[in-house]
């Protein structure tokens, strides 16, 4: 354990890495990183994936990244429009600050920010008990490394990207950048390249590497593909980019919007998140070429406890009152199963090869925090491989429905002890009071159209 220099508490790491204080190597390099910049957003991601900041100027950074930075111990709860709900143990504490404190190799540069005048750096940070320096454990980043450490501890690490679709409107307006449904329509994409090549270059600057850039099927809707990363940078880079991609547009005077379904018709924005393993040897265990269909008995089991606890995950997956409205609807399956190749099931299995043997879980909607997506997918996967999970029927059309509303998929969430001892109960009591209180009881669960201009007030904005 370290103790923060005079305030005589002492620090409790419940996970693998050294905390990060004066004095150790991790402290010297954050700082190095930082020197290069003017001002250092310390940055958490809270349950929606929303970026929450303080901004440093430079000459106080070395302070804050030994000692921490005072946030509100409730931020994690916000809502998205910033309301908080009723948290027992943080009122009993007298709604307290946390210490957020920087992770080792998160120092990136924001190349967007700063008015062109100055340098800005932001380093990701994870908040702290101030009382006893224990972690929030209801912090989504967390909960991502709870499970990457109990992959670690089998002797695996995953590899794996996301693919995002997402809208692009006139900020004031709210009309579309473009009109019709051109999916990879030249011609279209020729009118949005300025903004596009902005994205990519401004990304990249800040060590997010995407692959591929392409109209969709709705009016002004974009995908765009990951690089594949391993382990945390998987999340971590999705949420830069995420937000990063707001910020881009926001200059602009656009809005960039990755809310479900932001308006009655076609458009529909999901985060596809793909995924593979590999052990210490550099091997994928989910590969088997003496197979008829390359996937191994561990692939079986992984796909197996992917499908089991489908309806658990939901609620990670899909986690506004807005994404309900996309399940079901054209590529974006309700009913749990899986296949090879296959864009109708739920888990689309690839089988080309090692390095092509993959899972994309297709659940997740634009709207969701690809920490929490990460998280719960491995803890759904492991307990499949722990437990030897038979994977089902291919492509089984009679397969089990998933949640039709965000209130089921809570409930489906705390009726699987497995998912909810392996993400935690601080996160999942934390999680699942925010939604309750912060979305479903002032927007209610209606599907009709009238709904709409309240859920763009709740999410359009910030998620």
């Amino acid at each position: 354990m370290a103790k923060v220099s005079g305030k005589g508490v002492e620090f409790k790491r419940t996970i693998s890495h050294t905390f990060p204080f004066q004095g150790t190597t991790i402290v010297e390099d954050l700082q190095d990183a930082a020197n290069r910049f003017d001002y250092v957003r310390f940055t958490i991601s809270d349950f929606h994936g929303i970026a929450r900041n303080k901004t440093i100027p430079s000459r106080h950074v070395a302070r804050f990244l030994r000692q921490g930075l005072g946030m509100y111990c409730g931020i994690l709860t916000a809502g998205p429009r910033s309301d908080l709900p009723f948290i027992q143990k943080i009122k009993d504490l007298g709604d307290p600050d946390a210490l957020i404190v920087a992770e080792p190799d998160t120092m990136h540069a924001l190349p967007w920010a700063g008015c062109g005048e100055y340098k800005v750096g932001e380093v990701i940070c994870e908040p702290h008990w101030k009382e006893d320096g224990s972690y929030q454990e209801a912090c989504p980043r967390y909960v991502a490394r709870r499970q990457l450490d109990r992959l670690s501890n089998m002797g695996f690490s995953v590899t794996g990207a996301n693919e995002f679709e997402f809208q692009v409107l006139n900020e004031k307006t709210l009309e579309p950048v473009f009109e019709g449904l051109d999916v990879f329509t030249s011609v279209v994409m020729a009118t949005q390249e300025s903004l596009l090549y902005e994205i990519d270059s401004e990304l990249l600057k800040a060590g997010v590497d995407t692959e591929t850039y392409q109209t969709e099927y709705g009016p002004g809707q974009f995908e765009i593909t990951m690089r594949p990363v391993k382990d945390m940078k998987i999340a971590d880079s999705a949420f830069i980019f995420k937000n990063g991609v707001k910020e881009i547009c926001q200059k602009r005077g656009l809005l960039a919007t990755f809310m479900s379904k932001p308006f009655p018709g076609h458009l529909m924005n999901g985060t596809h998140f793909n995924h593979s393993l590999w052990d210490r040897k550099g091997k994928n265990p989910m590969y088997d070429p003496t197979k008829d269909d390359n996937l191994s008995e561990f692939a079986g089991h992984w796909i197996g406890g992917l499908v089991k606890h489908s309806r658990a995950i939901t609620a990670l997956c899909c986690p506004t009152v807005n994404c309900y409205r996309r399940m079901g609807q054209h590529w974006c399956p309700d009913i749990i199963n899986w296949g090879i190749m296959n864009r109708h099931t739920l888990f689309r299995v690839k089988n080309t090869g090692e390095s092509g043997t993959y899972v994309e879980n297709r659940l997740p909607s634009g709207a969701c925090n690809s920490y929490l997506v990460m998280a719960a997918t491995l803890a759904a996967g492991i307990d499949g491989v722990l437990n030897k999970i038979p994977r089902p029927k291919e492509a089984d059309k009679d397969g089990e429905k998933l949640p039709q509303t965000l209130s089921e998929a809570i409930t489906a969430l705390k009726e699987d002890s497995v998912l909810c001892e392996g993400l935690g109960e601080e996160f999942v009591d934390w999680f699942t009071r925010v939604k309750q209180e912060c979305e479903i009881d002032p927007l209610g669960e209606d599907k009709n159209e009238d709904a709409y201009p309240a859920e763009r007030e709740m999410y359009m904005k910030l998620m």
